[in-house]
């Protein structure tokens, strides 16, 4: 594999997304909640537009219903506490 090519995972695979605003425990939960757990960890100035509410300095006509789905809180960043981190499966000698 060359330095920079790309590397496709399937959401099965994945069970943690680390970054600066958190930690997304994501195995085992269903597309919605894990949508909502990566939104919950994304960049403060992006949340609104990710879970549909228009945020300040945007359109009101992008968005003109919300449903009540798209409603759900966020939890705020300063709330969150940090969780170990999971032993890799080649830590432990289940890999290939």
């Amino acid at each position: 594999m060359k330095e920079g090519a790309g590397i496709t995972l399937g959401r099965g695979d994945i069970h943690y997304v680390v970054t600066e605003y958190g930690i997304a425990y994501l195995h085992g939960k269903n597309i919605r909640e894990r949508a909502m757990d990566l939104i919950s960890i994304a960049h403060p100035k992006f949340r609104p537009m990710l879970i549909g509410r228009p945020s300040a300095g945007t359109s009101s006509t992008a968005t003109s219903s919300t449903s009540p789905a798209k409603e759900a809180s966020i939890p705020s960043t300063s709330k969150r506490t940090a969780r170990p981190a999971a032993a890799s499966p080649c830590s432990s000698g289940r890999c290939g």
